[in-house]
């Protein structure tokens, strides 16, 4: 009777997990399958970026700019960004 409790319990815990398992499992094909889509439709878009023909590239670079130009606050000054100071070691500089 005692060995009939244990398997049943062994049983049950088993049961679970892999009912948990079977639903990890789904979760994990959906986000699959939302991701795929979402890989597609930047493959397409991008497939469509190359099939233009180059003068219209000049034109979505001046959308681009101009929607970045649009997007920043007119009271904020248009700021450079600064090159990062490079360290540069004196290569006569020996010690011994």
């Amino acid at each position: 009777m005692k060995n009939y409790r244990s398997l049943s319990a062994q049983n049950e815990m088993l049961m679970r997990k892999i009912n948990e398992d079977a639903q990890r499992d789904q979760e994990l094909k959906a986000h699959n399958d939302y991701l795929r889509k979402q890989l597609g439709a930047v493959l397409k878009q991008k497939q469509k970026m190359c099939e233009e023909p180059p003068q219209s590239d000049f034109g979505r670079q001046g959308r681009m700019a101009s929607h970045a130009l649009d997007s920043s606050s007119e009271d904020e000054p248009l700021r450079m960004a600064r090159p990062e100071p490079r360290f540069q070691a004196n290569s006569n500089d020996f010690r011994v």
